[in-house]
């Protein structure tokens, strides 16, 4: 049996899961959005030309600079087919050398990081 406090501690808004409600239509939802984009990348020449959905002509600034500096393009086209769960298992394993999730992580666009992400929890 709780004491009466913890039950109106617990009842306040603050420890609730959220305050508002997720309205993925309007872009407000922190992860597995209907509208995300499905991970994808493309490379021709040693130059990214699509990433994620996207054709390089259509790159914003912020997709432009993790395109041209930000993904390893040694490393993409191995590390976007590795399995989301299986990078996720690796992140959180004492055995996997440091050096290794890295160069794994340094090959992967946005959507295949957030997919690897909505792999983990908060435990």
């Amino acid at each position: 049996m709780k004491s009466k406090r913890f039950q109106v501690l617990a009842e306040r808004p603050v420890n609730k899961d959220g305050f508002v409600a997720e309205w993925p239509e309007v872009g407000l939802i922190a992860v597995d959005s209907p509208n995300d984009p499905k991970p994808s990348i493309k490379i021709e020449n040693g130059k990214i030309v699509e990433m994620d959905g996207k054709k390089r002509e259509d790159f914003d600034m912020i997709e432009q600079f993790i395109a041209d500096y930000a993904i390893d393009i040694e490393m993409a086209e191995k590390a976007m087919k590795m399995d989301s769960l299986d990078i996720a298992k690796m992140l959180v394993d004492v055995n996997v050398p440091r050096e290794e999730v890295i160069k794994i992580a340094s090959g992967l666009t946005p959507a295949k990081i957030v997919d690897v992400v909505k792999q983990l929890n908060v435990v």
